[in-house]
């Protein structure tokens, strides 16, 4: 004989159609998902910020900034044009101190990505530009770093490429 309970009650439902177990299991699958997924972001992308020789780097700092005060001090600014179509860069070194000056080196240094560093070098020409040609340079934040064969001096700048001209000076 059968009870009025058993006949109104619904049936049980096995565990996996429930959805409380799901709700809760949800949880750990999804922090593991991420987990996964930031371990497969770090393998693939590697960090370029950190060099092997910091110490080195850091030493070198005072030079930088007697590079840099030595420029302020014989009053070195340059003033860049880029021609986006052409990938040329001409530069006009605004001082007396640099007209014996033959060729400069103009690095395009990346701020976040190191394997799109550039090193050029720029030679003047009859009209006492200095110029060259550079043809892949991607869009983007770059520091500019330029300097003479002996290195004796150096100026920077901030660059939002693709800008058509720029003002390289002393960082001080």
């Amino acid at each position: 004989m059968t009870t009025a309970t058993e006949l109104t009650s619904p049936p049980i439902q096995p565990w996996y159609r429930q959805f409380w177990p799901w709700f809760l299991i949800s949880f750990p699958a999804a922090a593991v998902i991420a987990g996964t997924i930031t371990i497969i972001i770090a393998i693939n992308h590697h960090d370029h910020e950190v060099v092997d020789d910091y110490y080195k780097k850091g030493l070198a700092i005072n030079r930088v900034i007697d590079q840099q005060e030595l420029a302020a001090s014989l009053g070195l600014v340059a003033h860049a044009e880029y021609d986006l179509t052409t990938g040329e860069v001409s530069l006009r070194l605004d001082s007396s101190s640099g007209k014996n000056i033959e060729s400069l080196s103009l690095a395009f240094i990346h701020t976040t990505r190191a394997e799109h560093d550039r090193h050029v070098l720029l030679h003047k020409d009859q009209q006492g530009f200095f110029k060259t040609i550079i043809k892949d340079i991607q869009a983007g934040s770059w520091n500019l770093i330029l300097e003479p064969a002996d290195k004796q001096w150096r100026l920077d700048a901030h660059v939002d490429l693709p800008a058509g001209s720029w003002v390289l000076k002393p960082n001080v």
